[in-house]
């Protein structure tokens, strides 16, 4: 056998062991492209181990438990009132808007000059 099958052979086999044993070793045994050192600015960034979270942690339950069917019930009730609540409000609001507008208010000089207007005699026949 020649020297490259069995390489390709231990490489397979060492990359189903998990990790990057496959990379690690042909890296290391110098058949691997050749790559530059990281700068040093990269290094001092980066974290010497990652923290993950574990494979087969269970996430937290949600914060309120699921209701019951009596607190169903309640919490159905409760809409109904408020959606008969603001059924009633609609009405009441679309009834007071069929009323005219009211006049306008008026100023003090509005009002003189509306005496004026109204106490001129009129000069049409």
């Amino acid at each position: 056998m020649s020297r490259l099958t069995i390489l390709s052979g231990i490489g397979a086999f060492l990359a189903g062991c998990g990790g990057n044993t496959a990379g690690e070793f042909v890296r290391s045994s110098g058949l691997g492209p050749k790559t530059a050192e990281p700068q040093t600015f990269v290094v001092q960034s980066r974290k010497g181990t990652v923290d993950y979270i574990p494979v087969g942690t269970v996430a937290a339950g949600p914060a309120n438990p699921a209701k019951n069917a009596e607190q169903v019930k309640e919490a159905e009730q409760e809409m109904d009132s408020l959606r008969a609540r603001n059924a009633n409000a609609g009405a009441a609001a679309a009834a007071a808007g069929g009323t005219p507008p009211p006049d306008p208010a008026l100023t003090p000089a509005s009002a003189n000059a509306k005496k004026k207007v109204q106490t001129t005699p009129s000069t049409n026949p």
